[in-house]
């Protein structure tokens, strides 16, 4: 998913306006937020890979808490688990990371921007 996004990054068309206005990314700020927690700052440099983490570790512990279910619950797993997945992706993109103000709403985003969101992300996607 990190490679594919990379591209379809490198790909997009970046009009100067545009980047300017760009905010930092949400995984970002929150790996900013526990370094400052242990009195530390995160440097620029350090950015992608604190925001890489982040997103990895956000991911593990869904799908931690997927495996678990499943094995409780083995209803979960209909679908090939794309319920779950919608609805991780509903709670944590739509409705969380906003409500904490880490980044816009969707209905603030372009269409086309949060169809490659939902197509990189397959657990979601299939």
């Amino acid at each position: 998913m990190s490679l594919a996004r990379r591209g379809v990054e490198e790909m997009r068309p970046k009009p100067a306006a545009q980047a300017a206005q760009q905010t930092e990314d949400a995984t970002v700020k929150v790996a900013s937020a526990i370094l400052r927690l242990g009195g530390r700052t995160l440097a620029e440099h350090e950015k992608p890979r604190a925001g890489t983490i982040v997103h990895h570790a956000f991911g593990g512990m869904v799908g931690a808490v997927y495996g678990a279910l499943a094995e409780l619950a083995p209803r979960i797993t209909a679908g090939l688990g794309v319920p779950f997945g919608a609805a991780v992706w509903l709670s944590a993109h739509v409705i969380t990371v906003p409500a904490l103000g880490l980044a816009e709403p969707p209905t603030r985003r372009p269409v086309g921007r949060e169809a490659e969101e939902l197509g990189l992300h397959p657990s979601t996607a299939w």
